[in-house]
């Protein structure tokens, strides 16, 4: 079958997608608990959008070509679509929006532990707001939505790109010669880093720095005075201080123990402006959700306006909590009929089902093929009665009998 299938698109079955129900309902409530509405934008996008200033990684995109010509993209992102959307259709730069999303999203992944090229992702977009009150709001929210899950154990390291963009205005470096460092960075490689910046003649004092930032990774408090001993500028020492400040307005929401720094991991994509975040849960390696602010996004497409937002991917949580269930995907009723009483054994289907009770409705001569552990109860006509089993018991009873035992068994939806 290899030659039919792609690798990186994976087909997803009925008891992932019964996981993949209860993840969708629980964050579209509790999103919709913190005012934010749901938008969904298109799967196609233009090439051009996603490439404005490099935004983002065009080896990561799925390109094609329209009949038009155009060079068209599935979608890699949720945020930048949205910004595009937010400024087209509300032209007022002061107007608050919260948008919430669920969506698929097309990208051609480097991860070492997940190689899926489409998943599913749900996040919110905060525009309008530049306190620190919004990114305090969408950090909790991303705390709330894992704990309504049922995830107890949850990490979020915060960062900030203004914090080495401050320490980068000290230097003359191309910008290749950056990427080379925030990798080094990235990767916690000080070896490699040092060497490095010796070789492309960095001064002794900003190599130190940098060569620091690397283990500025830990508890909040911690963490960020010692980061405070490294600021040279106002640019880094205001990164710093709208963390806490941020941090101060998610202790409010009692979530202060969920919250670490690291202020050496960076972001693929180029449109984050201050503050950004990864969150962890425990059993994948890999960021469960990741986000932060974006001030400058939206004057690419003619509105400047602030925002903030964050993306959780659905696919990795689906492994999680399927893993964790130990719910077996039963159906209700199993109904087997034979031809000859076909009418009877419909009539009381329906009346079950208007009952919102599950009734898989198969012929007698297909019994083999049905695994029948997965039933609460198999139903069969018989006379002008009806034939109710279970693993342990069988009755045989009349239709108004089984329409009061199956209702007193609380078998509805």
């Amino acid at each position: 079958m290899n030659k039919y299938t792609i690798d990186g698109f994976n087909d997803i079955h009925y008891n992932e997608l019964k996981v993949y129900d209860f993840i969708r309902d629980t964050m579209e409530n509790t999103m919709r608990s913190y005012g934010y509405r749901q938008v969904l934008t298109p799967s196609f996008e233009s090439y051009d959008m996603y490439n404005i200033d490099g935004a983002f990684p065009r080896s990561k995109m799925f390109k094609l070509i329209g009949n038009d010509g155009k060079v068209l993209v599935l979608r890699p992102d949720a945020t930048i679509p949205i910004a595009r959307m937010a400024a087209s259709r509300y032209r007022n730069s002061q107007e608050v929006l919260k948008f919430g999303y669920i969506t698929n999203i097309f990208r051609d992944s480097s991860s070492t532990t997940d190689f899926r090229k489409e998943f599913m992702q749900a996040g919110i977009e905060y525009m309008g707001n530049s306190l620190p009150d919004c990114d305090g709001e969408i950090i909790a929210l991303s705390i709330n939505i894992l704990k309504e899950l049922g995830i107890k154990k949850i990490h979020i390291d915060m960062g900030n790109v203004t914090f080495l963009n401050g320490l980068f205005d000290e230097i003359q470096i191309e910008v290749i010669e950056k990427v080379k460092i925030l990798s080094y960075i990235e990767n916690k490689n000080i070896g490699e880093l040092k060497a490095y910046l010796d070789s492309i003649e960095v001064s002794k004092e900003i190599s130190q720095i940098l060569c620091h930032v690397p283990m500025l990774f830990g508890k909040f408090k911690d963490t960020v005075n010692q980061a405070k001993k490294l600021c040279i500028n106002q640019k880094m020492t205001a990164a710093l201080n709208t963390m806490e400040e941020t941090y101060e307005i998610i202790n409010s929401y009692g979530y202060e123990d969920y919250i670490f720094i690291d202020l050496g991991f960076t972001n693929q994509f180029n449109y984050y402006s201050g503050l950004i975040f990864k969150g962890y849960i425990n059993g994948i390696g890999e960021a469960i959700l990741s986000g932060g602010r974006y001030d400058t996004l939206s004057s690419t497409f003619g509105v400047n306006r602030p925002a903030s937002g964050f993306g959780i991917n659905i696919s990795l949580l689906m492994d999680t909590l399927i893993n964790r269930s130990d719910e077996k995907d039963d159906y209700n009723i199993l109904f087997l009929y034979d031809d000859n009483k076909r009418r009877e054994s419909l009539n009381l289907a329906r009346k079950l089902r208007s009952q919102g009770i599950i009734v898989d409705y198969i012929h007698s001569s297909l019994e083999e093929g049905i695994k029948k552990e997965n039933y609460k109860y198999i139903l069969k006509c018989i006379d002008n009665s009806f034939e109710l089993s279970t693993k342990t018991d069988k009755q045989l009873l009349r239709e108004e009998e089984i329409l009061t035992k199956l209702k007193e068994a609380k078998l509805c939806i």
